[in-house]
């Protein structure tokens, strides 16, 4: 009998990123005795990726096999819920509407898995940066997430909703499902792989599955990973519930401190790249701390716009 394999995506007014990844998914190459379907969720009320569906049908360059439904209730989890939902698979990957993928993308993942048979795969995702960004942003890696050699093994912590693949047991015969209460505020992933390692589940790596994620011009910039950065350091408070006492929040600023001050030579003769990783430390570690503080500060709901303005967390639109 062959395998299902279900590939969700959701997404929300990103039309040109959203056109190159389905072009991509309609040309990867398929294991053998599976049947693929890629699932869309737009989580736009008004369906605004409903023209370019349309259009890619209609030239041919759509993915044999896709779903598309509408999600109008706000919020990431909600979203992949619903994709979720639109039926049984074998396996679920997922994977974001700013990616795009090469041919030989599923392969990869499928041959870890078969390899494995882990509950989770992982791929690697580099990012595309606007042409002209400066130097140190592509040496610096900061748009990058790297998932380490082929099969080695991972833990729950690097789980996302970017380019990986779970087995479908546990989503039908475990029950698992995202957490709405962390729709928009971010980290409905990162809680769904801790609560799926809790269980018993293990992670993978896969570096051969690489994608590749489009940076968009309004987040090539230090202000924006220092603000990523803040807010995930808050939404990895809420989720892993760890407590921050105030000498170990003390201890991780002063070594911030030191990566600051080792990194100021570097950014004089244009190599900030040092002084920016230590930016990024500093926003985590302050972002963990406020949510320690003050956990409703990490709840807070966050709008959609046009153009999400600040970074919502891991897994945001």
């Amino acid at each position: 009998m062959a395998s299902r394999i279900a590939i969700c995506v959701a997404t929300y007014r990103r039309q040109a990123l959203l056109r190159r990844l389905l072009e991509s998914l309609a040309v990867i190459e398929s294991p053998e005795d599976t049947t693929v379907e890629v699932r869309l969720v737009d989580n736009d009320a008004e369906g605004s990726s409903t023209p370019t569906v349309e259009e890619l049908r209609a030239s041919g360059q759509a993915p044999e096999i896709l779903h598309h439904a509408i999600e109008p209730k706000q919020g990431i989890a909600d979203a992949r819920n619903r994709a979720l939902n639109m039926g049984p698979a074998d396996f679920f990957i997922f994977i974001d509407d700013d990616e795009w993928v090469k041919p030989d993308w599923l392969m990869a993942l499928w041959k870890t898995y078969q390899a494995t048979q882990a509950d989770v795969v992982l791929g690697s995702v580099s990012g595309v940066l606007p042409e002209g960004s400066p130097k140190w942003m592509s040496r610096g890696g900061f748009y990058d997430k790297e998932v380490g050699e082929d099969e080695s093994v991972l833990d729950w912590r690097s789980g996302r909703t970017s380019n990986t693949l779970v087995a479908g047991h546990w989503f039908e015969e475990k029950e698992l499902q995202f957490d709405p209460r962390f729709g928009r505020s971010g980290g409905s992933d990162s809680d769904l792989f801790r609560r799926l390692s809790k269980l018993g589940g293990r992670f993978v790596a896969c570096d051969s599955a690489r994608v590749f994620e489009d940076v968009e011009p309004n987040r090539a910039s230090v202000r924006w990973l220092a603000l990523r950065s803040y807010r995930n350091g808050m939404v990895f408070q809420r989720v892993s519930r760890e407590t921050h006492t105030v000498l170990r929040a003390g201890w991780r600023l002063l070594k911030v401190g030191g990566l600051l001050i080792k990194g100021v030579p570097g950014a004089l003769i244009g190599r900030p790249e040092t002084w920016v990783r230590a930016v990024m430390l500093g926003s985590i570690a302050a972002g963990g701390v406020k949510a320690a503080l003050q956990p409703a500060s990490a709840e807070e709901w966050v709008e959609y716009g046009e153009r999400p303005k600040e970074p919502v967390g891991s897994g945001s639109y």
